[in-house]
């Protein structure tokens, strides 16, 4: 199957984390197996207790790389993609919060990102919709 992007637009940055923890439930629900890919620990640890707090009646279960259990559908990674422990092909979506664009993408049916309204992360935002044009992967957009 061919990768696609999704670019999801935010009006607020402050919608972000609340925005990635609708999108990992909308395809938790259609039994995707997702990573959420970020270089910033801080970003990670709070989608993590999100992840467990957002809605009161329910809670997506997940785990950090560093705690990996195979059998979670979320995985929540802090690095980059180098773990000889998980396999990462069994991961259909990747929702990339890093400044630069996914080029491991044989595995990957789908790339979330996000468009913030910051004019520097639009800038990153554009280079990776261009990188990902080149490509040749499908790239579309959505406002949440």
């Amino acid at each position: 199957m061919k990768t696609s992007a999704i670019f999801y637009i935010l009006n607020q940055i402050e919608d972000l984390k609340t925005s990635i923890c609708k999108i990992v439930k909308k395809y938790y629900k259609e039994n995707y197996r997702i990573m959420i890919l970020s270089s910033d620990l801080d970003l990670i640890n709070d989608i993590d207790k999100l992840l467990w707090t957002f809605e009161q009646i329910s809670f997506i279960p997940h785990c950090i790389q560093s705690n990996y259990d195979p059998d979670t559908s979320v995985l929540l990674c802090e690095k980059e993609l180098s773990s000889k422990i998980i396999d990462y092909s069994a991961y259909k979506i990747i929702i990339n919060l890093n400044n630069e664009e996914i080029f491991k993408t044989t595995n990957f049916e789908k790339i979330i990102e996000f468009v913030l309204p910051d004019d520097d992360q639009k800038s990153f935002s554009r280079k990776k919709y261009l990188a990902y044009k080149e490509n040749n992967i499908s790239v579309n957009h959505e406002r949440i």
